[in-house]
């Protein structure tokens, strides 16, 4: 496997799909494999890449931290799926339909609003930002058709912050799993303590007229980081290595439990990776992708689950098969690509040796 696994990035590094990239298995007996191939970028003198380098996430940050926060905060009944949205966020109630909107929506993306991408909307002020999005109309009744997009987790975040106001997403994140997990390479961006050596370039970003280091990709995550702190978002802005959310991910194979410690009972661990609305295409788990996704390959199972990330990075576990995978790269360096079919294989082909 893991002979496979560096030939088939080797060859991703010679078609230019991205400078370099790490795969990280871990099976549920704790048994774990980091392999890092290529450099940061594509210059001569480009530090290599390492079983430590750290990436933006990108919208994994939807999963891990947002949604696992939300189901935690389930969990200890502070609480309900069910919890209407205009109950935590008075200014998302603006017509009548909209009182049936619920946090299981915005978890599964089964809420329609009639809005432009969110990053179309970049030179806005994040208040701005936040009053057209609290003050769009639906477009489908909820619970109907499956829209992803940043929207739904924008408006989990600010009921986050509303429910706990002293307490954001991102410190709920740390105290309920990145600390006692040991996920020490996990951070918000931007962050003036970031390990620069380790810490991997995203992409040229024309709009900001700099080299994307450490601070979030996501245009309208970025844009709205000029009000919200960081830790309060949950749209993107997460960094991470393979060995932390490997860790992760051997939590949630282990029935929610590490080292001793549980962190969510095996019913909601199950609940995550049960389709929510079994009537609609496309929708998922709370928070997570089930099979068949593209990117998974072809030898999921009903158990199989995850996320992936604008940036270039996916992370995929599959119960019954006791296996989780993690694959870090930076594929938009150095200029964001429009063709993201390249990347698509590669994930699948990934996946294949993995799960295969």
């Amino acid at each position: 496997m893991e002979e496979q696994i560096r030939r088939r990035i080797k060859k991703a590094i010679q078609e230019k799909l991205f400078p370099g990239c790490v795969v990280g298995i871990i099976n549920r007996n704790g048994s774990r494999l980091i392999i890092p191939i290529g450099t940061h970028t594509y210059e001569p003198q480009s530090r290599p890449m390492k079983t430590d380098s750290i990436f933006d996430i990108a919208s994994i940050t939807k999963v891990i931290p947002l949604a696992m926060v939300t189901l935690g905060l389930v969990e200890r009944g502070q609480l309900s799926l069910d919890d209407t949205v205009i109950s935590h966020l008075r200014a998302f109630d603006t017509s009548a339909d909209k009182k049936y909107v619920t946090l299981r929506h915005l978890l599964t993306y089964t809420v329609n609003l009639d809005l432009p991408p969110l990053s179309s909307l970049k030179n806005k002020t994040p208040q701005e930002i936040v009053r057209r999005v609290c003050s769009a109309s639906l477009v489908a009744f909820p619970g109907t058709a499956y829209k992803y997009s940043n929207v739904s987790a924008l408006l989990l975040s600010l009921c986050l912050m509303n429910v706990h106001s002293t307490y954001p997403p991102g410190i709920r994140a740390h105290w309920y799993f990145f600390r006692g997990l040991q996920m020490n390479n996990t951070f918000w961006g931007p962050d003036m303590y970031y390990p620069k050596d380790t810490t991997v370039p995203t992409e040229y970003d024309p709009w900001r007229g700099r080299e994307l280091l450490g601070e979030v990709h996501d245009e309208s995550t970025y844009t709205l980081q000029q009000y919200y702190p960081a830790a309060c978002l949950g749209t993107a802005g997460l960094f991470s290595s393979a060995g932390d959310l490997l860790t992760f991910l051997v939590m949630l194979l282990c029935g929610g439990t590490f080292h001793g410690q549980r962190y969510f009972s095996q019913e909601m661990v199950t609940h995550m990776h049960t389709k929510q609305f079994p009537h609609i295409d496309g929708v998922g788990g709370l928070g997570w992708n089930l099979y068949p996704q593209d990117y998974m390959g072809r030898y999921g199972t009903p158990q199989t689950f995850g996320k992936t990330g604008f940036t270039g990075c996916m992370i995929v576990a599959d119960r019954s098969k006791e296996r989780g995978l993690v694959v870090l790269s930076n594929y938009h360096y150095p200029h964001r690509k429009v063709d993201l079919e390249p990347n698509r294989q590669f994930r699948a082909d990934i996946c294949d040796i993995v799960f295969g």
